[in-house]
């Protein structure tokens, strides 16, 4: 699914353009970018630069978006599947109503996904997005589409680099947060452990 047929806005005057979209620890970061294709605000960006990013398989990547409404929606999916459609299940991050300041989601490559040039879509709208909003016709906001690559993961190195862990330093009981593992050698298997002393350590089950 591509323009036309996406719908949006119609100029750059639009508040609920779409400021910053950056994938962490890849190239990808593109700024206040805005153009008027078909009549809408849709970009087909190149698979060079700035502008594209290389993803594995099983590792996490920290999506940052922005947009310079306060009260839009803004939704991104993968088309880990190649079908051209960018599916409900490929849903990568979604925030219902941005801060209009740059908020991160941090999102797992499944194994599932096919290899190689895959489409990557990022939309604004001045209500919430859903999974279901891949492809609909929006009274307003902007679509960005990107191509990313999904290889193989490389052979393992010796010795491997096992990365640094970011995140909060302690969460109140009962609530949840994000870790982000960067900085480890690429196609290591990361196992995650807990410790209620720091001494004795189990497995956490899951990714």
């Amino acid at each position: 699914c591509s323009e036309p047929g996406l719908g949006g806005d119609v100029n750059c005057s639009s508040i609920y353009l779409i400021d910053t979209f950056s994938i962490t620890g890849t190239p990808l970061l593109t700024t206040n970018f805005c153009t008027v294709t078909n009549g809408f605000l849709y970009t087909q960006f190149p698979d060079t630069g700035s502008s594209t990013a290389t993803l594995y398989h099983s590792l996490p990547y920290q999506f940052n978006v922005s947009c310079l409404s306060p009260g839009a929606g803004i939704g991104g999916w993968i088309d880990f599947n190649h079908n051209g459609v960018f599916d409900p299940s490929e849903m990568v991050f979604n925030f219902q109503n941005t801060t209009g300041t740059v908020q991160s989601r941090i999102f797992i490559i499944p194994n599932s996904s096919l290899y190689g040039i895959t489409g990557l879509r990022v939309r604004s709208s001045d209500g919430a997005l859903y999974s279901t909003d891949g492809c609909t016709n929006e009274f307003a906001g902007q679509t960005f589409d990107y191509m990313i690559n999904i290889p193989p993961l490389p052979t393992c190195t010796t010795p491997v680099v096992a990365g640094t862990i970011s995140g909060p330093n302690t969460i109140c009981a009962g609530s949840w947060t994000q870790l982000l593992l960067t900085g480890q050698t690429i196609g290591t298997q990361v196992q995650w452990e807990v410790s209620s002393d720091s001494l004795t350590w189990s497995d956490l089950l899951g990714d």
